[in-house]
């Protein structure tokens, strides 16, 4: 039992991210852009984010992310409802379609059978996810006897989830670690599928690319680290959204997310943050002012033919 209950809240407490792959079997009606999808990013920044913060900066037990959690549960069970998501019909897999589930399925197997590494750096990220789970939420450096700021995972977000997590079910922090490796792989499907759809617009394509992202990836047996949860799943939602805001979108929703991810990045590993700042914010400052001057070319234009 306490196998499947990890294995539920890490895929029911970001869920948005797996919608992406039930495109293929939804009705065409309710295709991912109708959809509105935005990959568990408003989940996380709307409940979890502004909790993780106040969690730190008043160094509060880790049973207040707990709550949160909890409520975020709940509330998208009521979303599900609301949508109603369960009636949806599904729609006849195809050959390829199956062959991808099927690849996919034998490496969350096999990913469940070998678990998350437990060597090298996964000793520090277990000491801290049981420092956040004993001593509630602290920045203190785990090794260190006196106090000493972590610099590194500072405020970091994956840590205290997963230290929620535990306290949630039976407070086996090396069980919660051994079943992060199986919640990280459907992340990153969800992400590459994701961002692959948003560039080509193809079912195919998406799954070809997920599928060679995931082959490519399998022997990996650290993709649980908080690096490696923001370079494959984090970093490429943010490019993501941002490709849709240059491509296709140009609203203020399209922005919140494209900033959103950047702010859940940057609280996973704000090394990545920066890259992703530096390489794409100036171009969508860019993107921005040009339409800015583009409807006020048009409206000088007007205003002078009046």
């Amino acid at each position: 039992m306490e196998k499947i209950a990890n294995l539920f809240i890490y895929t029911t407490c970001l869920s948005d991210s797996r919608f992406c792959l039930w495109a293929d079997f939804l009705p065409q009606r309710f295709s991912l852009d109708s959809c509105k999808l935005c990959p568990f990013v408003f989940l996380v920044v709307g409940n979890l984010f502004p909790f993780s913060i106040i969690g730190y900066l008043f160094s509060l037990p880790i049973q207040f992310l707990y709550s949160a959690l909890l409520a975020m549960l709940a509330m998208s069970i009521v979303w599900i409802i609301k949508k109603k998501w369960y009636q949806l019909s599904l729609n006849p897999i195809s050959p390829s379609t199956a062959l991808c589930l099927a690849v996919i399925l034998t490496d969350l197997v096999l990913s469940a059978r070998i678990g998350a590494h437990f060597r090298g750096d996964a000793v520090m990220h277990i000491t801290r996810i049981r420092m956040l789970h004993d001593t509630g939420f602290t920045n203190r450096e785990p090794f260190i006897i006196f106090y000493e700021m972590i610099s590194t995972y500072h405020t970091n977000i994956y840590h205290a989830l997963l230290a929620s997590i535990t306290k949630m079910l039976s407070g086996n922090y090396l069980s919660t670690w051994y079943w992060s490796l199986l919640w990280a792989k459907i992340l990153i499907v969800g992400a590459y599928y994701f961002a692959s759809w948003t560039v080509f617009r193809n079912k195919k394509i998406a799954w070809l690319t997920t599928l060679f992202s995931l082959v490519s990836l399998a022997p990996t047996y650290f993709l649980n680290y908080p690096n490696q949860i923001g370079r494959h799943v984090f970093l490429t939602l943010t490019i993501a959204f941002f490709l849709q805001i240059w491509l296709r979108e140009k609203s203020f929703a399209a922005v919140f997310k494209f900033a959103c991810s950047l702010l859940v990045l940057c609280q996973i590993h704000a090394l990545y943050a920066v890259y992703a700042a530096l390489c794409l914010a100036p171009l969508l400052a860019i993107k921005l002012a040009y339409q800015i001057i583009k409807k006020t070319w048009y409206v000088c234009i007007f205003r002078c033919a009046g």
